[in-house]
């Protein structure tokens, strides 16, 4: 059987930068949960960020690639 990664905050894991999750409720979820598919993760978490953290925002416009370019 084939696993799928997704998100931990997606299943309802409260790892979101402000402590609280994005739970998506949806019965392909509940049914690959059921069957042992879903492998949860939380990127931020497993890179040792805190929750809850201060979020991580561009702030004055622009984009990832500017600011790449200013560090």
């Amino acid at each position: 059987m084939e696993k799928i990664l997704i998100s931990a905050c997606l299943l309802g894991e409260k790892v979101k930068y402000h402590g609280g999750h994005a739970l998506y409720a949806n019965s392909t979820l509940d049914l690959w949960r059921n069957e042992g598919r879903l492998v949860m993760v939380c990127p931020e978490v497993s890179a040792g960020f805190a929750t809850p953290r201060p979020p991580a925002e561009i702030v004055g416009g622009g984009d990832g690639a500017s600011v790449l370019n200013d560090s």
